[in-house]
């Protein structure tokens, strides 16, 4: 009964007072928010952005999923319109959706959004084979096991040195010979693909020693190949040298690779290539061998296996000196069917040899870079699918005389970094129209980097590498030829320091650059994890570790790079921008171990700064190198 009569008395007030004072307001609706975009920036890498349309939120979750799965939640950030998502697979499409939260709920989704990862680094090559081919070259094969390659980096040693890069190719390569090598010496190389994702691994390694010194013979010139009939063509060469074994004769069709078909002796100059296939175009060059190795390649030429007429010789050849240094030539074409004109020159008691093709119905040609003060003679003739023609008329000129300009002189070369020397000489002449500058290492040849233009007395080559002597000469130059060079100078650049940190797990002690230092708290593996106290690692780098007790923040400072972690959360805020520390491991984040000590993740902080972080599970070491090699 007094039951009745309170529930009576509830229902009265509710009824005379209202229900306001029962019944709390609603809460106020987060927003949800809107123009989510993905952009792919890498092979690993995808950034988020959005538009915040709510003022009452404590901050965002973030989901993510890829292929046939479901969405999972991968980060929450405060109220921010950005987000880096790291340590992708490559070649995949991730797809996105973002939802503010607060206290009292979650807001709708935003609209999804999708990027595709770029491709992975291509595979390594393999199979590596180094083949000594004569006292100063040597040989290289391997495996392409890659299709997403830019090209290879081919990189050689001598037995004790570091490896060097001396040369790239293109995709698809798969051979390299290296050139210019010393006699009776161990070269060591390994090959390596590359795209714009980055380097494959290495390939194997492999090793081959020069022949003793010895001359290897001249290459052959002047080759001609002529079709004789619809499966036979005639090949003719000038031979050069005088200590050939003999000639090695190769053979390719279009778009072919060449194949060694025969070899003649001594001093033999033609060669008969039959049973051929007819109204097909063959390739042909040749080169000269003896025991110390195989020489150049002659020019390569062509034929087609099929009956026609090769074009008329060309007529009144004329050569006209134009300056110390150039002559014009110019010839009367008498056919209609060339494919064009084949130049050759000699000087007096010299033997020609070809310098240059021009097109069908072309019937002049300036040849420059000569020296002064010498007679040239030229022949010309026309060529097309079935052959050359015969030489026209031959012609000669004296190239004029002309004052060269003097030499420059006072040279200077100061090394202004690790990359750059700049030079500086004395002007001495009137009458240059530049300034031609050569450089070559300690122990190298001199080779032309740039031109400048008179009365310029002054040049910064950039791009160098460090600690690296490099000598310098310069000369002037003008329609009448060079000047004599300057004297030499040279600088050494700069050198880029180092830093290798060692960290073993269970360990406190530790080494920087081989330095033995201790540490209060040994490295440990959490959730698979290297983790540490992070001051080890940035102090040894340069870099500066602020703590901010009031919200368990840690600030780590290098250069340009600021990063913030908070103990216990799973994302960092990097130049402002926030990342997840570990997108495979959501798990992973800073926590704190007696006696007061912030445990941070090291590779997470190191990558980030800059430095490179290897895993070597057999003893349990980490190793930092900066920068990055």
């Amino acid at each position: 009964m007094r039951r009745n009569r309170l529930l009576a008395m509830v229902l009265f007030f509710c009824l005379v007072f209202g229900l306001s004072w029962v019944i709390p307001a609603a809460a106020a609706e987060i927003a949800a928010p809107s123009n989510l975009s993905a952009v792919a920036v890498s092979a690993s890498q995808i950034n988020l952005t959005w538009t915040d349309k709510s003022s009452n939120e404590s901050g965002f979750k973030i989901e993510r999923k890829s292929g046939n799965s479901g969405f999972e939640e991968i980060a929450v950030v405060d109220s921010n319109t950005t987000f880096t998502d790291t340590s992708l697979a490559p070649n995949t499409t991730y797809t996105y959706r973002v939802r503010a939260f607060n206290s009292s709920g979650h807001s709708a989704y935003s609209n999804e959004d999708s990027a595709t990862t770029s491709s992975a680094v291509p595979a390594a090559p393999s199979g590596l084979s180094a083949t000594a081919q004569s006292s100063s070259r040597i040989n290289l094969t391997w495996e392409d096991n890659s299709s997403n390659e830019t090209g290879f980096k081919i990189e050689r040693k001598e037995s004790g040195e570091n490896y060097t890069q001396v040369t790239t190719l293109g995709a698809n390569a798969n051979s390299y010979e290296d050139t210019d090598l010393d006699s009776n010496t161990t070269y060591y190389y390994r090959v390596r693909a590359y795209n714009s994702s980055g380097h494959s691994a290495y390939s194997n390694e492999d090793s081959t020693t020069t022949s003793g010194s010895g001359a290897v013979p001249e290459a052959p010139s002047e080759l001609s190949a002529t079709a004789a009939s619809a499966s036979r063509i005639n090949l003719t060469w000038e031979d050069n040298s005088n200590n050939e074994t003999g000639f090695k004769i190769e053979r390719k069709r279009s778009g072919g690779t060449y194949n060694q078909i025969a070899t003649v002796g001594a001093n033999v100059t033609t060669y008969t290539d039959s049973s051929l296939s007819d109204d097909i175009r063959y390739y042909y060059r040749v080169r000269a061998y003896n025991a110390y190795g195989n020489s150049d390649y002659s020019d390569e030429d062509s034929a087609i296996t099929t009956d026609g007429d090769e074009p008329e010789a060309p007529s009144d050849l004329s050569a006209t000196a134009l300056s110390s240094s150039r002559i014009k030539i110019t010839w009367e074409d008498n056919s209609n069917n060339e494919t064009g004109f084949k130049i050759e020159r000699k000087r007096s008691g010299g033997t020609y040899s070809q310098i240059t093709t021009v097109g069908a119905n072309v019937t002049t040609y300036t040849d420059s870079s000569l020296s002064d003060d010498i007679r040239y003679y030229y022949r010309v003739r026309a060529y097309n699918a079935y052959g050359n023609s015969d030489y026209s008329d031959e012609d000669s000129t004296i190239t004029t005389d002309g004052d060269e300009p003097e030499a420059p002189s006072d040279l200077s070369a100061t090394a202004l970094s690790s990359s750059r020397i700049k030079i500086t000489w004395e002007d001495n002449s009137n009458n240059e129209s530049g300034f031609k500058i050569e450089r070559k290492r300690s122990g190298g040849t001199y080779s032309q980097i740039a031109t400048v233009g008179a009365n310029i007395t002054t040049y910064t080559n950039y791009s160098l590498d460090d600690n690296t002597r490099y000598y310098y000469r310069v000369r002037a130059y003008n329609a009448y030829g060079n000047s004599d060079y300057s004297d030499e100078d040279s600088a050494i650049t700069g050198s880029t320091s180092e830093v290798v940190i060692k960290f073993y797990i269970g360990k406190s002690y530790y080494y920087v650059n081989d330095q033995r230092r201790t540490m209060d708290i040994a490295p440990e593996l959490r959730e698979s994890r290297t983790v540490l106290p992070i001051r080890y690692v940035a102090e040894a780098l340069g870099a500066s570790v602020a703590w901010k007790g009031s919200e368990e923040k840690v600030t780590i400072s290098l250069k340009n790079q600021v990063i913030e972690l908070w103990i216990g959360w799973n994302t960092a805020r990097v130049n402002g921008q926030y990342k997840l520390i570990d997108s495979t491991n959501p798990k992973v984040a800073p926590f704190v171990l007696p006696p007061g000590r912030t445990m941070l993740p090291l590779r997470f902080i190191a990558e980030t700064l800059g430095a490179e972080v290897d895993w070597n599970q057999s003893n349990q070491e980490v190793t930092v190198t900066y920068p990055a090699p």
